[in-house]
């Protein structure tokens, strides 16, 4: 089986139960090691993420005093993923996402299998099967061409050189549609596999973050107008190499 090293980074803003319960699906795991990133968090989030800290030597927490929000967040992560080349390949996750309990099985096998897909879980909504272990075996997945969700987020070394970072003008969302894309239009595929299994807990905590119906309108204007001529070059510059 594919034993390559995987850095799992998470920004992490509010809701104690549901990131306990993220950290709990990913930390047990062999030849993984976790980033939690403390993106002015609420203080019993705090708490929890200096208890894995203390409690487990593949746990490392970021702080931040105040929240940087999700794209700078990831770019964080990005960074220390490429500070640190003993790690092959990072995983962006949401802190309400919950992995079903051989997820890693599962995706090892498929990126020995097809190493130049980006491969993606089926979310469902039944937290009450994530104990459950699924067939590892890799099978056909649907090829995904828009509208990806950037709960869970894989990309290895290659990958990531290509697409860091993400404009950070760009604050809280179209970070995945830029990463997704620039991978996509330099021949990866994105690909949904069946048996790749995550429950996603909606917390939206983004909906918390004061003034984020502006942000948001910010985000769509300078989306249009700065990123997408800003990506479209990075891929034609990409291709050419």
């Amino acid at each position: 089986m594919n034993q390559s090293k995987f850095l799992i980074s998470c920004p992490c803003l509010s809701g104690k139960l549901h990131t306990q319960e993220c950290i709990e699906s990913v930390i047990h795991k062999p030849n993984i090691d976790c980033l939690f990133i403390d993106n002015g968090a609420e203080q019993e989030v705090k708490d929890l993420l200096d208890f894995y800290e203390r409690s487990y030597s593949n746990f490392k927490v970021l702080h931040f005093e105040i929240n940087t929000f999700v794209n700078p967040a990831i770019n964080s992560g990005m960074q220390y993923f490429l500070d640190h080349p003993e790690y092959d390949y990072f995983i962006s996750i949401n802190n309400d996402l919950i992995l079903y309990n051989n997820w890693d099985q599962v995706i090892r096998k498929r990126l020995a299998l097809y190493p130049n897909e980006i491969c993606l879980p089926t979310i469902i909504d039944d937290k009450l099967f994530t104990n459950m272990n699924m067939d590892s075996e890799p099978v056909e997945g649907d090829v995904i061409t828009g509208g990806v969700n950037g709960v869970f987020m894989i990309f290895n070394r290659a990958q990531i050189k290509a697409v860091y970072p993400i404009p950070e003008i760009i604050k809280i969302w179209f970070g995945d549609n830029y990463l997704f894309s620039i991978c996509r239009e330099i021949g990866y595929k994105t690909v949904m596999s069946s048996n790749f299994i995550g429950y996603h807990a909606h917390s939206q905590t983004v909906s918390r973050v004061v003034g984020i119906s502006e942000m948001i309108e910010d985000d769509k204007v300078n989306w249009e107008k700065i990123v997408v001529p800003m990506m479209l070059d990075r891929i034609e510059e990409l291709n050419r190499k």
